[in-house]
């Protein structure tokens, strides 16, 4: 949409047999998109204890032209990944005995292309960040999870991350990330954790630079995300516990918001939750007008501008005719 809120472009992925999925969309400088499918697929799923005719929720992302809505390039989990990389078992509402309860072995949940034209992956279920090569898709490396391929210069601490979402670049030697450390069934640690990664790729090496706690020490058993704000803070989003906090380069807390009532794996907030939080600029301009209600034995008027981002105050007419409107209020 643009600025005004009007429809500008409908975007879908290429050639599948389900619709693009919510959990990446994001637009690159060069006109593309990057979108996210769970597309079920008939597969063998014996080595875990499944049906050895069941199904297979493959995590796959695509890079489509804005403009044509045609496929530059597409990536599958599957081909690359193999069910023991995964850290669940088939069961409960993802058992693989049909289509619709396909295995969700990968959970594809972010994508970021890279100036190299390469792209950064997050598979929640294999606790990994894999980096995959644009031009053929294979996988260049693969951080954390079983298939890790980096020495840990923090004693465990920089590759531990778990259930994890959100992982960017915030420059050539530095990755971030929302580190869970949690799901509805599973805590692997004691609090949810943002984290900077110093990374190199020649000497296959990572640490950590920063890592973020909440203040109300929030574990956030799903969703969540990290963002690298352009004056050095970070300001993450808590997914499924309804806050967001910004922290100085430092890690000193700035801003805490609570915007519902947090939860914790037993008695969540299910009705209150954002999958990722942003901070940034905006200008709203709508196209439709204001609205106006009034109702029976109420003095008060209450008035909405939906998406208007300008308006500081209001200023309300009055008047017994309804072609001249004189008195302010």
């Amino acid at each position: 949409m643009n600025s005004s809120y009007d429809l500008v472009y409908n975007l879908t992925n290429v050639g599948l047999n389900v619709t693009g999925d919510f959990h990446e969309f994001q637009l690159t400088d060069n006109n593309t998109a990057l979108i996210t499918t769970y597309e079920p697929i008939q597969y063998n799923l014996s080595a875990l204890g499944g049906p050895d005719n069941g199904w297979l929720m493959d995590g796959v992302f695509q890079e489509i032209d804005i403009e044509t809505n045609a496929l530059i390039f597409e990536w599958r989990a599957s081909s690359f990944y193999t069910l023991n990389d995964s850290f669940i078992l088939p069961a409960g509402g993802t058992t693989g005995e049909n289509f619709d309860l396909a295995f969700d072995f990968f959970h594809i949940n972010s994508v970021e292309k890279d100036d190299a034209n390469n792209y950064l992956v997050s598979g929640r279920h294999t606790h990994s960040v894999c980096y995959i090569d644009g031009s053929n898709g294979e996988v260049i490396w693969t951080m954390g999870g079983k298939r890790n391929m980096f020495q840990d210069l923090s004693g465990g601490q920089a590759t531990n991350f778990s259930w994890q979402h959100d992982p960017r670049w915030l420059d050539a030697n530095t990755i971030s990330l929302f580190d869970n450390a949690a799901t509805d069934q599973i805590v692997t640690l004691n609090e949810t954790r943002g984290l900077r990664l110093t990374v190199d790729q020649q000497a296959m090496t990572v640490s950590v630079l920063q890592d973020f706690l909440s203040p109300d020490g929030i574990l956030s058993a799903s969703q969540g995300s990290f963002q690298n704000l352009e004056n050095g803070n970070a300001f993450m989003g808590y997914g499924s516990n309804p806050a967001f906090t910004e922290y100085s380069p430092t890690g000193e807390v700035l801003w805490d918001v609570q915007f519902g009532i947090l939860g914790n794996l037993t008695v969540r907030s299910s009705t209150v939750q954002s999958y990722r939080t942003y901070k940034g600029n905006w200008t709203g301009t709508p196209s439709w007008s204001p609205t106006l209600a009034t109702r029976n034995n109420d003095p008060n008027v209450y008035m909405s501008w939906n998406g208007a981002t300008e308006i500081q105050t209001w200023a309300l007419m009055t008047s017994s005719n309804t072609t001249q409107l004189n008195d302010w209020q």
